[in-house]
């Protein structure tokens, strides 16, 4: 635990303006839909549970850093079950 206390901290603070939570609690909603596809293949559907899980991680903490790294994974997320199922 004081592994993940010490490389989580306050960064990219201008990240967190009026509407980010906002903003990421849509990207959740949309992260959320992509996932039922998913679940048809055994371990597919933790990398966006991993992105919502990190974008709240960062919110709370309000670590801009892991925000914008769980905003790549979820772009990666969903374009790999868009691209796996079209």
């Amino acid at each position: 635990m004081k592994f993940v206390d010490s490389l989580i901290r306050p960064r990219c603070q201008w990240l967190f303006g009026e509407y980010s939570a906002r903003i990421v609690a849509a990207v959740c909603c949309v992260i959320a839909a992509t996932m039922p596809p998913l679940e048809l293949v055994p371990f597919l559907a933790f990398v966006p549970a991993f992105a919502i899980a990190l974008f709240g991680l960062g919110l709370s903490a309000k670590d801009g850093l892991l925000v914008m790294v769980a905003g790549a994974l979820a772009l990666t997320g969903i374009i790999f079950s868009v691209v796996k199922f079209l």
